[in-house]
């Protein structure tokens, strides 16, 4: 009898040793939080309550700024299933309706966050998924109209990671992650800022005489945005005084005295020409000359000169050239 107790409490502690052991193949924060999501998983305010309860316990557990962070998603998504549930939005009625009608009004989909304003350099993205009474559901880019897709998207154990290329231009980029599953669809925003626009001109100032004349100027801009306006220039005039004509060098550019390019004139007679942009680190984007009419004799021009702005866009910069007459 006594030899048969001992067998009966080693058994015992081997038991509990291996129950031990398979608890501490996980954190207790994430224990924690996968209970939270089954929780979850039943609508009724209990139970979100009871998940945000064990999603906020597991955020206190955690070192690591993307588990609390994941956690504060998990949590924005109980309350807003809280919120729909109070506004009749969701059903969590457990009445003795027939069994498919119940399932198709309890479906629900909810993601958190659904918008991302980032910069240009490359992020790693992630939004939490609930998908309740829903078997599957899959997580997808959504290429632009023309073509075009920058994001990879990746889907985990109620989560989705979303993967940001570098923006090397400086034009706004955005495209959409659709999530389905069910009869439901949600759709997540990522909005990414292009590299900060640099323009600027080699003279904020040019002068001229009564009889007027031509005067160049360098124009520099990294940007990749071109205006059909303006012959596909990365560049735009706003404004100009209607005494003064902006035409663009046209030929093969010279190096001046500072090893930089520039481009040397050789047709000047359109009012804008086509010309192609080559960037900073080659030298000036456009060489413009800048042509002032003559002063009419005896007008009050003539005697007193005039003054104007010269206004410049690229992108989201502007620059302004101030043009004087004596």
């Amino acid at each position: 009898m006594k030899a048969s107790r001992l067998t009966r409490i080693i058994a015992s502690l081997v038991m509990m040793l291996i129950g031990s052991l398979a608890v501490s193949a996980q954190t207790s924060g994430d224990k924690l939080y996968n209970q939270g999501l089954q929780f979850q998983k039943t609508l009724t305010i209990k139970s979100q309550r009871n998940a945000i309860a064990k999603f906020t316990s597991a955020k206190k557990l955690y070192d690591s700024q993307t588990k609390k962070a994941q956690c504060d998603q998990a949590i924005a998504v109980s309350r807003n299933i809280i919120a729909q549930i109070s506004a009749g939005g969701v059903s969590s009625d457990s009445g003795h309706r027939g069994e498919s009608a119940k399932e198709e009004k309890e479906q629900a989909l909810n993601i958190s966050p659904n918008d991302f304003a980032i910069d240009c350099h490359p992020k790693t993205l992630t939004v939490t998924v609930a998908a309740i009474n829903i078997d599957d559901w899959t997580a997808l880019p959504v290429s632009n109209a023309d073509g075009t897709s920058f994001l990879t998207v990746k889907k985990g154990d109620g989560v989705v990671t979303i993967e940001c290329d570098r923006n090397d231009k400086t034009a706004q980029r955005e495209q959409t992650v659709a999530i389905s599953g069910g009869n439901k669809r949600c759709e997540v925003k990522v909005t990414q800022a292009g590299v900060p626009v640099q323009f600027s001109a080699s003279k904020p100032m040019l002068e001229f005489g009564r009889n007027g004349g031509k005067k160049d100027i360098d124009l520099f801009t990294n940007s990749t945005t071109s205006y059909e306006e303006n012959n596909n220039l990365t560049w735009k005039i706003v404004s100009k005084p209607e005494w003064v004509n902006v035409v663009v060098e046209t030929g093969q550019p010279k190096k001046n005295k500072l090893g930089g390019l520039i481009g040397k004139a050789k047709k000047l007679g359109e009012n804008i020409l086509h010309g192609e942009g080559s960037g900073n680190e080659a030298g000036p984007t456009s060489t413009i000359v800048v042509n002032a009419d003559k002063t009419v004799k005896g007008s009050y021009e003539y005697n007193n000169g005039r003054k104007g702005e010269l206004v410049l866009a690229s992108d989201d910069q502007t620059i302004t050239i101030l043009i004087v007459q004596k």
